[in-house]
């Protein structure tokens, strides 16, 4: 499996393809810079997700297999106007999943876990630029509240010995971030222009037209932006809206002489399914100061058997966190043509970070209340290559490099480096109803003041159904 991502990633990023474009003139999609005033929308999502992992640590072998049905509600507003570009979205999520793992070490310790959580996760996430010409100011926060269900279920066997754990727990979480930044650049949304790629390169089977300006082209995916920012409450009557709009401009440009049923099944197919992948053109770099804060109540209770006792076990823990640090940035997408899509992300970020947990055991008066003072230095990269073959289908291979040093003590440096190669692809059913495969695998390293270094090989295989409704 690794030497066949690796071979699939390395021909997605050398590839250089080309296409037949619809006129004499070169049609770039980074031209596109259509800006509209409001985009929004509601969006419930439906996915069921199986993994299976094989992990090899040091001298121990662990494999695991889990599942999970994860429910999202999300509600956004997109803008884009000439001194601003945002998003605000509303995020509920229901995640129910389960697990089971076993555990083994030099043939004398087994372990085996069964595990059953259910998590609600709801965020408000923003987004902001502020521009003044091609320089803005960046104003992001999120906000996230957390509750955490969890039942676990362990059995030991140790040098013939065997034990049994079970343990609850129930968690509330709050967590605020906040990031104060200025930089360079803009993210502009072509996914339109591609739409009117895709129904051009159709339409041109049926009529052919070698002729056709930038101009029109440009022009015709301006009326499709609107139409897809034209909200009406009945979908059936905003489509046939849409039809008879977009019909309208094709003849009015002069980029279709002729109404038939093979040109009504292109156009409304491709306004089904052309926009389903977000696609970007454009760079952004800066520099932005982080500020967050995690507040964490939980309980816990478990039961663990030994040989020929029975210790019960309850507490109360409060966990609070805080940190302040700098982020340097850059992020560039790339339209290379109608059929290919190149991402670049990298970081370097700097924290502070102040810990205090305080456990009460309602069994004894023990009361533990240790802070803590670290600081943590960050780097990511990530680099994707996709190919978008036709309207349905997107497959897209990706690298990506993480790398945190952590500093707890003077003397004591943690060093986790992983990298990591993968291959996802897309493919929509119908127009609400896509297919996904994620393939991906990972090797990280872990070392204490840079010596010992223990490796992990990790291999994963994600599929799953998810369902949207706008």
């Amino acid at each position: 499996m690794k030497t066949l991502l690796i071979t699939f990633f390395t021909s997605l990023v050398i590839s250089n393809s080309t296409y037949s474009n619809v006129s004499s003139d070169s049609v770039n999609l980074s031209d596109y810079k259509y800006r509209v005033a409001n985009y929004k929308g509601l969006n419930i999502e439906m996915d069921l997700k199986n993994k299976t992992s094989n992990n090899f640590y040091s001298n121990e072998k662990y494999n695991l297999y889990s599942g999970n049905f994860d429910a999202k509600l999300n509600a956004f507003i997109f803008k884009s106007t000439a001194n601003y570009f945002g998003a605000t979205s509303v995020n509920i999520n229901a995640l129910p999943s389960f697990s089971f793992s076993n555990n083994s070490s030099n043939g004398n310790y087994f372990d085996k876990k069964k595990s059953q959580s259910v998590i609600n996760y709801n965020s408000i996430f923003t987004n902001n630029k502020f521009y003044k010409s091609n320089n803005y100011i960046l104003v992001n926060s999120i906000s996230t509240f957390n509750y955490i269900s969890n039942f676990n279920s362990n059995k030991q066997n140790y040098s013939g010995a065997n034990s049994n754990y079970q343990s609850k727990n129930n968690s509330i979480q709050l967590v605020e971030n906040l990031e104060l930044g200025i930089g360079k650049g803009r993210l502009e949304l072509v996914t339109d222009a591609a739409t009117t790629l895709f129904i051009l390169k159709d339409l041109n089977k049926t009529e052919s037209k070698n002729d056709i300006s930038k101009e029109k082209v440009f022009a015709l995916t301006k009326a499709i932006t609107r139409l897809n920012n034209t909200r009406k409450f009945d979908a059936r009557m905003r489509r046939i809206y849409m039809l008879k709009q977009l019909d309208s401009t094709l003849n009015s440009l002069q980029l279709s002489n002729k109404s038939s049923i093979e040109n009504f099944t292109i156009i409304n197919d491709n306004l089904y399914y052309a926009n389903q992948f977000q696609r970007y053109s454009g760079t952004i770099k800066g520099i932005s100061l982080l500020n967050g804060y995690n507040f964490q109540n939980s309980n816990y209770n478990s039961k663990y058997s030994p040989i020929n006792a029975l210790y019960d076990t309850s507490f109360h823990s409060k966990y609070f966190s805080s940190n302040v640090g700098v982020k340097l940035y850059l992020e560039s997408h790339k339209a290379i043509n109608l059929y290919w899509q190149r991402e670049i992300n990298a970081s370097v970020e700097f924290n502070l970070n102040h810990t205090k947990n305080k456990n009460i055991y309602q069994a004894q008066t023990y009361i533990s209340n240790t802070p803590k003072n670290y600081s943590t230095i960050y780097f990511r990269f990530y680099y994707s290559k996709s190919y978008i073959p036709n309207t349905r289908t997107n497959i897209t291979a990706y690298a990506n490099l993480n790398s945190m040093v952590q500093k707890n003590t003077k003397s004591n440096f943690v060093y986790y480096p992983q990298i990591g190669l993968g291959l996802r692809m897309n493919y929509w059913i119908a127009p609400r109803l896509q297919t996904t495969l994620n393939v991906e695998v990972y090797q990280s390293f872990y070392s204490t003041n840079f010596k010992n270094i223990q490796t992990h090989f990790n291999s994963n295989l994600n599929g799953g159904l998810m369902y949207y409704f706008y």
